[in-house]
């Protein structure tokens, strides 16, 4: 937030108006998602949320990331709200902020005959076995003040117990990629 806000002062500073305003809007969207009560949302509004917070990062960085986001679904599918943008912030983290080239980011949702796969993956750093098995089983250090792949799993454990697929696959110099896969839920107990 400090980040987001330092940057829309520096843009209207230099007459950056138009960017400064675009960056307004998708801080304003990214707010009201991270303050909603809701504990499930549709994808399509995890997707567009995830889209705002990508604008601010591609003004904040630039040419040093490339995002590429893909969602082929046709039903109003549910999913625990805040799931996809930490996993994109660790990528952005790990990723970007750790390499010299531009470091590319991809997120892809698709539904299959009785889920949806969701797909992160990025070509940063990667990690060796060791760090590997301590993110696998959640023992490793957490930096900065996000939510965290723990997090992510404890809900998505909660909202659909043995249905849900968590996986972590990573190697040096080849990056990171989290693939979720849940069931088709359009209704949930708490969205009703």
């Amino acid at each position: 937030l400090y980040n987001t806000l330092n940057s829309i002062n520096w843009m209207i500073r230099a007459h950056k108006n138009d960017e400064a305003a675009e960056m307004t809007v998708a801080l304003g969207t990214i707010l009201r998602s991270a303050l909603n009560k809701q504990h499930y949302a549709r994808i399509e509004e995890e997707i567009e949320s995830l889209k705002k917070y990508i604008t601010i990062q591609e003004y904040r960085y630039r040419k040093r990331v490339k995002f590429d986001v893909k969602c082929d679904v046709s039903g109003e599918y549910l999913i625990p709200h805040m799931t996809l943008q930490p996993i994109l912030e660790n990528s952005i983290y790990h990723g970007v902020e750790k390499m010299l080239t531009p470091c590319e980011v991809s997120v892809s949702v698709k539904e299959f005959a009785t889920g949806i796969r969701i797909i992160v993956s990025d070509n940063g750093p990667g990690m060796t076995e060791e760090e590997l098995d301590a993110v696998r089983s959640f023992r490793a250090e957490a930096k900065g003040h996000g939510i965290g792949l723990k997090n992510i799993y404890e809900r998505l454990k909660t909202a659909f117990d043995k249905d849900m697929n968590f996986n972590i696959d990573s190697m040096p110099g080849k990056g990171t990629t989290v693939v979720i896969e849940i069931p088709k839920n359009e209704v949930m107990k708490d969205n009703a």
